[in-house]
């Protein structure tokens, strides 16, 4: 289970130009929350720190669990999905769900 979610003084620049500037932020467990704002305000540049596909100039992103691995997971905006490989918002939803070799989700996995 996710104990915390911790921005610590993110900093992210992308060709000389300052996209996230000393950002810092606490989630706990069972807390919502929302990255919202307009076009260029650094929502998918925050996202990608959080995912490790982004690595800050400075700051921590850390993801505290449990002693098991701790998985993060995210729906982008847009997908280019092949039309021979269909999918379905449920499926595409439950990518990354699989914590077994079988390669459909358990009645836990489909609750969840």
């Amino acid at each position: 289970m996710l104990r915390q979610l911790q921005i610590h003084q993110l900093q992210v620049r992308f060709n000389g130009e300052q996209i996230l500037n000393d950002l810092s932020f606490k989630v706990a467990p069972g807390e919502l929350f929302a990255i919202i704002g307009p076009n260029g305000a650094g929502k998918s540049t925050l996202l990608k720190s959080i995912l490790g596909l982004i690595h800050p100039q400075q700051g921590d992103v850390s993801i505290l669990g449990d002693h098991r691995k701790v998985i993060v997971g995210y729906v982008p905006q847009s997908r280019v999905i092949d039309d021979e490989t269909p999918i379905s918002a449920s499926d595409f939803v439950s990518l990354g769900q699989i914590s077994g070799f079988l390669p459909w989700l358990s009645r836990k996995e489909k609750k969840r």
